[in-house]
């Protein structure tokens, strides 16, 4: 066998085994589709209640959302229905006047309760919830009212043990507690839904149609005025998107609809200050933001202490200046420079030249000064390196000689 042929068995050999391996692995595979949840779609984090949209839709009923509040000024239809999940607070006189024309006509409006009333200022600060005499209270206020007397069945127990063993009493669907089971109409199936733990509504009117109630009071109310009707609800979080396929949430929506074959959803007409909005989302980061703030200012504050008043300083004479430096000169080692100033001085008046040897200057200068030739050999090269004896001696030898220049 060639080399050749040798190196080319020994590489398509391996090759073909895995080539083989992976057809018979492809082949025994048992392929399975995997459902995986992807999240919600940028449509479904823009619109909350998109999957009650679609629900509806499917059910031929056209759905159209609007956000904000400019619908309420060209009403439509009177057969079709008006969902507004939001607070009523900002609705003018002018808007609260038609939206009741229009009910009248025959429209239906759904319209959450959800300002609690002040007994302070009479008033829920909602024009519709006071055109209708509704009040909305904590539950909390009511809880023992409500409560059922000693040796008095409650007949909502069934229904709780009922969701407690259904497979739709998941957590994110709500406290059973919370369960209301209520029939609109005569021929309508009673359905069961999760409502507000937190708020509950007063008729004080007492002419609401129809009525259901939990645990927590009364949930949902119903007016017939004129043609129409308007739904009062403590809450629409039941038909968010990730709650809608709990309980009959979505067959009570189609149940309210009634005969109309249209539905405005106007959402996220109102949201909570900035300030409230990063306290309820962020309330442990804004304390500690707030304590780091404390904490530098105290740090601050014991780093440079208490203020103290500025005081003029008075203006210092030339030789307090002229001592100043000499004493910086003399405890920084540098006192020879004060000396080379002096020696300076000397060899100028001297008028001397800059090449002239130092032994020809000592004898000049001595001849000229009277100063013994070693004094003044010594005064020029002496380095007194914070000596005081040898630096007085120098500073006294060169103050001669300039005086007898």
């Amino acid at each position: 066998m060639t080399p050749a042929r040798r190196r080319t068995l020994t590489i398509a050999g391996p090759l073909a085994i895995v080539i083989i391996g992976v057809a018979a692995w492809l082949y025994t595979t048992e392929w399975v589709d995997v459902r995986e949840n992807a999240g919600y779609t940028k449509e479904a984090m823009t619109n909350p209640f998109l999957a009650a949209n679609l629900f509806l839709e499917r059910m031929d009923v056209q759905v159209e959302s609007r956000l904000g509040l400019k619908l309420l000024d060209d009403l439509p239809p009177a057969s079709d229905t008006l969902l507004v999940a939001s607070s009523w607070r900002a609705l003018s006189e002018r808007r609260v006047a038609a939206l009741v024309e229009w009910v009248e006509q025959g429209g239906h409006l759904i319209m959450p309760g959800t300002t609690t009333w002040n007994a302070l200022r009479g008033t829920s600060g909602d024009p519709l919830l006071d055109y209708l005499e509704v009040q909305v209270h904590d539950s909390a206020e009511l809880t023992d009212e409500l409560a059922p007397r000693e040796n008095q069945h409650d007949p909502r127990e069934e229904l709780i043990e009922m969701a407690k063993a259904s497979i739709d009493a998941k957590p994110m669907c709500g406290p059973v507690e919370a369960l209301v089971q209520l029939q609109l109409a005569e021929d309508d199936d009673a359905v069961v839904a999760v409502f507000s733990s937190d708020l509950s509504l007063l008729d004080t009117g007492g002419w609401a149609s129809r009525a259901a109630s939990s645990q927590y009071g009364t949930q949902l109310l119903q007016f017939e005025i004129g043609d129409g009707l308007i739904t009062v609800i403590t809450t629409l979080t039941h038909w968010r998107n990730r709650i809608v396929d709990c309980h009959d949430h979505a067959h009570l929506l189609r149940l309210l609809m009634g005969a109309s074959e249209k539905l405005w959803w106007l959402y996220d007409t109102e949201l909570p200050a900035l300030p409230v909005l990063i306290w309820r989302n962020a309330a442990l980061f804004v304390l500690g933001v707030l304590a780091l703030i404390v904490l530098i200012a105290w740090r601050e504050g014991f780093r440079f202490g208490p203020r103290v008043t500025r005081v003029a300083e008075r203006r210092r004479q030339l030789m307090e200046h002229i001592d100043g430096i000499a004493q910086f000169f003399w405890q920084h080692r540098s006192s020879d420079k004060l000396l080379d100033a002096l020696r300076e001085e000397v060899m100028s008046m001297h008028h001397v030249r800059a090449d002239q040897r130092s032994n020809d200057l000592a004898s000049s200068l001595a001849t000229l000064t009277g100063v013994a030739e070693e004094e003044v050999r010594w005064a020029l090269g002496v380095r007194t390196e914070r000596n005081d004896a040898n630096f007085s001696r120098a500073v006294g030898i060169l103050q001669r000689m300039r005086k007898a220049l």
